[in-house]
């Protein structure tokens, strides 16, 4: 079935069609951004290099098939390894190796190559650590590493810890600059790449990968500056670009995206900005509540009123339902209504993406040496915080560091301790079983009760949401105007993933106490 344009996406299809230069699309939550840019595809001659970037495997395969033949859709990192391979094809004999830069320091640490004869080993330990962070931090921001001032600026914005001696941490400013160079170099003589160099090899070394005449580009106000870099590379002279986005769903600043990506592309190509103000998802009471993010969102003519309700968490247990979308600000919360619903007998499922790699990594560090039993899984993961917690403390760091970490920690460790419990209970009463059980709690089937985490839900959407805790949705840590917009950001995006009713679902009052008190 063919969609008709909107009014706001027929001016666009008019700019396309009869227009110059570059375009950015701002498009608020639900206005149709996906369907605007296949729309584009759809005019677009198909005499012309059209390349759709999508901002990740899961929608390359969501739009494949979607698009015309004559559409090529890529993530921004597919097509740096593309450049690579075709500009170095002994790369195609290697797989990315992610530990390339910590092997590269590791071997010349080991080897004593420049290193300073007073290092001792915490000395070495705390360089190599800051140094592996701060090579993907300057690459991901594109800081010039020659300049010690910007780049340490980089590593704090990223927390990261510089060593204890100022005298390592200058060190460690001199020897990064090598150490990119020693990298590109690997992947010019051998084809060692890592993720990061798909695409700062091709930016940093000016190669000449241009290919594109129209240039389509989803999610652009998550580029982060390497990527709006590599993204700029790939048009021809004379192309065409269209840059769509939503500065108010900035909220992947932690992963080094850039807030004002958006804002720097109308900057960079003199683009024509097209707004897509009206959300077709949003009932008008939501989008009364996003407009104190977004004062120029609206909702669509004739949208249905909606419903907004402050509920209480029996409320919530009894009532989720199959279809529904429950949202937090924070991972353990949904892991503990996980257990509940569980108990309940409801299906709930936990989205891809949140139950990460690195909680899997934890489960296996606290339970590979005892018995796999809820008691054990209390005491160990109680042991484990209090160590932690004292090694946050022990480190140094800025106030505001040690706070966003100690929360985090928590976050994570709590979501174990929840899940591993759920696992037992559930009859998996050994770590492996455990650890297979709670890989399939993750699915991308909307047939469940989908718990996720606001940052995993962008794009997602649903008739029922139900929003866990929103008063905790500003992080305790977010001190800075920067951080606190961020938090703002993530505010918009929990409010416009409902199509029809927004439940807020307090906090009991004996656990938001228990919070303040541990």
């Amino acid at each position: 079935m063919t969609l008709r344009p909107s009014p706001e996406q027929e001016r666009i299809l008019s700019w396309v069609r009869s227009g110059m230069g570059h375009g950015v699309v701002r498009a608020t939550a639900g206005s149709g951004k996906t369907t605007t840019l296949e729309m584009i595809a759809r005019v677009l001659p198909p005499d012309l290099e059209i390349q759709y970037c999508a901002f990740s495997k899961a929608i390359v395969e969501e739009l494949t098939g979607r698009l015309p033949d004559h559409v090529k859709v890529a993530t921004l990192h597919s097509l740096g390894y593309q450049v690579i391979k075709t500009f170095y094809p002994q790369a195609t004999q290697h797989r990315p190796d992610s530990q390339k830069y910590r092997t590269l320091l590791t071997r010349s640490m080991q080897e004593k190559e420049g290193v300073p004869v007073f290092f001792t080993r915490e000395d070495t330990y705390q360089a190599t650590e800051y140094l592996v962070g701060l090579q993907r931090v300057v690459r991901m921001t594109f800081t010039p590493p020659e300049d010690p001032m910007q780049v340490r600026r980089a590593g704090a914005r990223f927390d990261l810890r510089e060593p204890d001696s100022e005298e390592v941490t200058k060190w460690c400013l001199w020897r990064l600059p090598l150490l990119l160079k020693e990298g590109i170099r690997k992947v010019e003589g051998r084809g060692w790449v890592d993720f990061e160099d798909m695409l700062y090899v091709p930016v940093a070394t000016k190669l000449d990968y241009r290919r594109v005449d129209f240039l389509l580009v989803d999610e652009a106000q998550d580029l982060s500056p390497l990527q709006l870099r590599f993204a700029l590379g790939l048009i021809h002279e004379g192309g065409r670009s269209i840059f769509v986005g939503d500065d108010r769903q900035a909220i992947y600043g932690f992963a080094g995206a850039d807030s004002h990506s958006l804002k720097h592309v109308q900057q960079i190509l003199k683009a024509t900005v097209l707004p897509l103000n009206t959300s077709y998802r949003c009932p008008q009471l939501h989008v009364k509540l996003a407009r104190h993010f977004s004062p120029q969102m609206r909702a669509q003519p004739g949208a249905k009123m909606g419903t907004v309700k402050h509920v209480t968490e029996p409320y919530f247990l009894r009532s989720v339902a199959e279809g529904d979308l429950v949202l937090c600000r924070y991972n353990a919360p949904l892991a503990s209504m996980y257990h509940e619903l569980i108990q309940m007998g409801k299906r709930p499922r936990l989205r891809k993406g949140d139950f990460t790699d690195q909680l899997l990594r934890m489960l296996d560090q606290l339970f590979a040496d005892t018995a796999f039993h809820p008691e054990n899984i209390r005491q160990k993961g109680d042991a484990f915080r209090v160590q932690e917690e004292r090694r946050l403390r022990m480190a140094r760091l800025d106030p505001k560091v040690t706070l966003k970490k100690t929360l985090e920690l928590r976050d994570r460790i709590d979501s174990v301790m929840h899940l591993a419990i759920t696992a037992f209970e559930q009859g998996h009463h050994s770590l492996a079983a455990a650890r297979t059980y709670l890989q399939s709690m993750v699915s991308v089937d909307r047939n469940f009760i989908t718990l996720s985490t606001v940052h995993s839900a962008k794009g997602l959407e649903a008739n029922r949401v139900f929003l866990l805790h929103p008063e905790k949705m500003t992080a305790a840590y977010a001190l800075t105007p920067e951080a606190l917009k961020g938090e703002q950001c993530v505010q918009f995006v929990a409010l416009t993933r409902s199509k029809d009713a927004l439940y807020l679902v307090e906090e009991p009052l004996h656990e938001s106490l228990a919070g303040v008190l541990r």
